[in-house]
């Protein structure tokens, strides 16, 4: 449902409370339960959800995309490893 989405498919609502400033502040809050205690991701890695060009809204759709793949990656990676060292 999200990919089929306006954010993915169309030109996205860049308005405070539209869907890519939703998904932006989601994928933030899933890197804030990841990132190691201590650490705080660069500000360069964190796309700001306010661009006023077309191509700066196709820039920051694949940077949210990216974002969300890696944390999709890292989810993955620890779901893999607590079902690997869980015992019957």
């Amino acid at each position: 449902k999200l990919l089929g989405s306006d954010i993915f498919t169309g030109e996205p609502s860049l308005l405070p409370d539209g869907p890519v400033d939703q998904l932006h502040a989601s994928v933030l809050g899933l890197r804030e339960l990841l990132q190691p205690e201590g650490h705080h991701w660069e500000t360069e890695q964190t796309p700001s959800p306010t661009p006023s060009q077309p191509w700066q809204r196709l820039l920051l759709r694949l940077k949210i995309l990216r974002s969300l793949q890696a944390f999709v990656a890292v989810a993955a990676r620890v779901f893999a490893h607590g079902a690997a060292t869980l015992s019957p």
